[in-house]
């Protein structure tokens, strides 16, 4: 039997009302001497994907623990609660995919519980609020004396209800295009994070050297379509960026989605790139490269006999623009 010394808490609950305060509460009156480590309680209601990505994220960086999740769209339906062992931690939640990609980033499920035990509950349980009247008293009770057994049945861990791992794609966006060679536009897709890592440092290699290559003058990097960034692949884009202005090249990030923006702002990315060459997210798909693009090719065109229009987005763009993006 381990006694764990933290609890970790991740919910959507938001921070106006008591709702948080009081699933603290139930924690540390059953489990005393365990610090709650709060994540974050501002997952956007119901979203399991972003709260398993943020969970993801935080978990390897944290103490042995039993980490209680609640992101629960589901609550007071059919689906079960579950505890599940990977690692040297437990995952306390609902058993719809929001605990399985931290679940993986502990090494994989060693063993399973679904939360029949209701010895473990609060005396009454409301049909809405299960983390305060079922997986807190069952984290805080496992945290302090009872054995991972006493959670309830044990189920087989192939039957976890898991999400689709996590997708990313790094690719140059017009590869063979007859386009001019002083521009190279790459896409980043999917979520950065859960050792997506490793992967960007490969890619990014692989574009400095296309980039040294065709004597590249400026690189779009189109971020659309990029999810739930962690710190350490923000680094490493933030890292390319620095580096390649130093060497010369322009580089323009398009359609930058506000919390990615936010992210990297909060990591020093005014330090490297000026507002100019930030292209925030659109609601037309291709408007924030086009953009990007233009200024480009703003910027080429100067010494050209042939310098092209930047008199805003119009109604009926470039043709040309739009095929290069």
């Amino acid at each position: 039997m381990t006694r764990f010394r933290y609890l970790s808490f991740l919910t959507d609950y938001g921070l106006e009302d008591g709702f948080v305060a009081a699933c603290h509460g139930v924690g540390a009156r059953l489990a005393p001497h365990a610090a709650i480590i709060d994540v974050t309680h501002l997952v956007p209601a119901g979203d399991i994907r972003r709260g398993a990505a943020v969970l993801a994220q935080a978990v390897p960086y944290l103490p042995p623990a039993i980490h209680v999740a609640v992101v629960d769209p589901g609550v007071g339906t059919a689906r079960r609660g579950v505890a599940v062992a990977a690692g040297d931690s437990v995952f306390v939640g609902p058993d719809n995919g929001l605990l399985s990609w931290a679940v993986a980033a502990s090494g994989g499920a060693a063993r399973a519980f679904s939360l029949t035990n209701r010895q473990l509950w609060l005396d009454r349980v409301t049909a809405t609020f299960h983390g305060r009247d079922i997986f807190m008293p069952v984290a805080a009770h496992l945290a302090a004396d009872a054995d991972l057994t006493a959670a309830g049945e044990e189920i087989d861990v192939g039957d976890l209800v898991t999400l689709p791992a996590p997708e990313r794609v790094v690719r140059e966006r017009m590869p063979g295009d007859l386009v001019d060679p002083s521009t190279v536009i790459y896409d980043l897709e999917g979520e950065l994070f859960f050792g997506a890592a490793p992967d960007l440092d490969r890619y990014l290699d692989t574009l400095e050297e296309r980039v040294r290559t065709n004597a590249a003058k400026f690189v779009v990097l189109r971020l659309k379509r990029v999810r739930d960034p962690d710190a350490v692949c923000v680094e490493r884009l933030l890292r390319f960026v620095r580096e390649q202005q130093e060497h010369g090249l322009t580089v323009l990030l398009a359609g930058v989605r506000p919390d990615t923006l936010t992210m990297l702002r909060n990591m020093g990315l005014q330090r490297w790139l000026p507002a100019e060459q930030v292209f925030p997210e659109e609601d037309t798909e291709y408007s924030a490269t086009l953009k990007a693009v233009r200024y480009a090719r703003t910027k080429l065109a100067v010494d050209s006999a042939h310098p092209i229009s930047t008199n805003g987005i119009d109604h009926h763009p470039n043709p040309v623009l739009y095929y290069l993006v």
